[in-house]
């Protein structure tokens, strides 16, 4: 069973979760069936099986299952029955799974319905719920409204365990269906049960440490933000951890000739895979190690092995021009993907890994946004980050939960 992001997505054996393509898994070729990290933790399997006749090692101590002891469909089902009861405690008719065919002929299912009649008018609110363990998309939106619409229902509610994403926020707002988030859902509901809901357990992926702690984190981004002397200060609308995806490229270094000598060394460099930016570089290869998911993972722009691939033509540009001004514009190109001064490379194997950050969107009192990036496993700002990041701003925005202040 090997370790290693999948060329197609596919769905786990042992609990039926579906896994997307370049998400990291386990892959048995010999059934040709792969199994997620969460019911096979990442570093139950790192090290090589030892041989048969070889003796057993001891007995280790059992691990904490990380399966939930309740299901989405479960927990669903449930965040469907706490807002029906609080609609009927309100005095609400209220109905479950409700199956109604529209005025164009389309059949819709309703998690709750909830009506109150009066002397004059019938007030109708068809409710959408969803323990997701992610922000909801804007279809979740778009699809409830169509069916409000086609079933002339006057309002539409979704209730969002973990809230919307900006592009669902902002369809919601344009379209008039109404968000319960999390601070709704403790309003009405209560915190315990919601807390009791949220309860997942930690997902694992394999990358780099994370090394910044969140305390020093948030001191770092209000420095970051707050002008000069005072003057310019930016608000922060978001912050938290976050996980860049990454691609480790291993290199092969030649040391140009100094003296008629030349020295050999390796090193292995790291990019995003995001805004394609070099974040730092190791004499040693990087540890396979097991992480915890303790933030949302931004979704990848680039291929793993796209920056290899870069660097790859640029250095192959470097060794075949002659002219001065076109070895000092690659050996540049070159400095910028991480090569050491007065070296040259052979790119050699590429593997995706994840890599710590804690990130904060500032706005401007013009309305203008940025991306502060901290390196968390280097506990320092990456200004290269923070433009690079700014930059594909929008998508870095649709993989984070809704922004609050």
């Amino acid at each position: 069973m090997k370790l290693m992001p999948l060329r197609y997505p596919g769905n786990c054996v042992s609990c039926g979760v579906r896994i997307e393509q370049r998400t990291t898994a386990w892959y048995d070729p010999s059934i040709k069936k792969v199994t997620c990290t969460t019911c096979k933790p990442v570093d139950a399997q790192l090290s090589v099986d030892t041989a048969a006749d070889t003796e057993p090692a001891p007995a280790e101590k059992p691990r904490p299952s990380l399966r939930p002891l309740r299901t989405d469909q479960q927990k669903g089902a449930e965040l469907e029955k706490q807002v029906a009861d609080v609609f009927a405690a309100a005095g609400y008719r209220v109905q479950q799974n409700v199956v109604r065919e529209g005025r164009g002929g389309g059949r819709y299912e309703i998690d709750v319905l909830a009506e109150k009649t009066d002397e004059f008018l019938t007030l109708s609110v068809a409710i959408e719920c969803k323990a997701w363990a992610s922000p909801i998309d804007r279809d979740i939106v778009a699809k409830l409204n169509e069916a409000r619409r086609d079933l002339g229902l006057g309002h539409a509610l979704i209730v969002s365990l973990n809230g919307a994403k900006p592009g669902a926020t902002q369809l919601a707002a344009d379209t008039g269906v109404t968000i319960w988030g999390t601070d709704e859902l403790k309003a009405k509901v209560g915190s315990a049960a919601i807390t009791g809901l949220q309860h997942r357990p930690m997902i694992q992926e394999v990358g780099f440490s994370r090394r910044l702690s969140q305390t020093v984190a948030e001191q770092m981004i209000d420095k970051a933000a707050s002008g000069t002397f005072g003057i310019g200060r930016e608000e922060i609308v978001w912050q938290g951890a976050v996980w860049l995806p990454a691609s480790v490229v291993q290199l092969d270094l030649k040391k140009m000739k100094v003296l008629g000598k030349t020295s050999m060394s390796q090193a292995w460099t790291v990019y995003d895979l995001v805004g394609g930016t070099y974040i730092t570089r190791f004499d040693q290869e990087p540890q396979r190690l097991a992480v915890d998911m303790d933030g949302p993972k931004i979704a990848e722009r680039l291929k793993w092995t796209d920056p290899a691939k870069d660097l790859t033509r640029i250095i192959d540009k470097f060794n075949s021009v002659k002219s001065d001004d076109a070895i000092a514009r690659y050996r540049g190109q070159m400095k910028a993907f991480g090569v050491p001064d007065f070296h040259t490379a052979t790119v050699g194997e590429a593997t995706p890994f994840l890599y710590p950050a804690y990130l904060a969107i500032a706005r401007s009192r013009n309305g203008s946004e940025r991306l502060v990036v901290l390196d968390a496993y280097n506990n320092r700002q990456d200004d290269d980050l923070c433009t690079g990041l700014s930059r594909v701003i929008s998508h870095v925005k649709a993989s984070l939960p809704t922004a609050r202040h």
